[in-house]
């Protein structure tokens, strides 16, 4: 006889049926398998997609997590050189599947030492 597999409530049901509904009726708890979901959070100050002028080493790895299944978190800031922009002091997007928390504690080349020393504390402090 086939397997058939229907997932409900969070389990995925194995059984030997030929329908969905004969599954069902026959209570297949003896092959069960809990759907696990994996939670992946990322702090890295220099997010970017292919659309901004930066690496985009995270967002690749990131994309791949999500299309298998993972759900994926990054905690970032603007970088002059990227696409991503805050909408607030803490503003939160979605860029293809990846859940993004973006400070507005941007990082610049051009600005004074002292004031990206000042927004890498306070992107600490704030991201933890």
């Amino acid at each position: 006889m086939p397997m058939v597999a229907f997932a409900q409530a969070g389990i995925l049901y194995l059984c030997a049926a030929h329908r969905r509904s004969q599954a069902s009726r026959r209570g297949c708890h003896l092959f069960t398998t809990q759907i696990v979901v994996f939670r992946i959070v990322i702090v890295y100050q220099y997010f970017g997609t292919p659309a901004g002028g930066w690496s985009t080493r995270v967002y690749e790895q990131a994309k791949r997590w999500v299309a298998s299944g993972a759900e994926v978190t990054v905690i970032t800031s603007p970088y002059y050189k990227s696409d991503i922009k805050a909408n607030g002091f803490i503003s939160k997007q979605v860029v293809d599947g990846i859940k993004l928390v973006v400070i507005d504690a941007g990082d610049s080349n051009k600005i004074s030492i002292l004031k990206r020393i000042v927004r890498a504390i306070l992107f600490s402090i704030v991201s933890s």
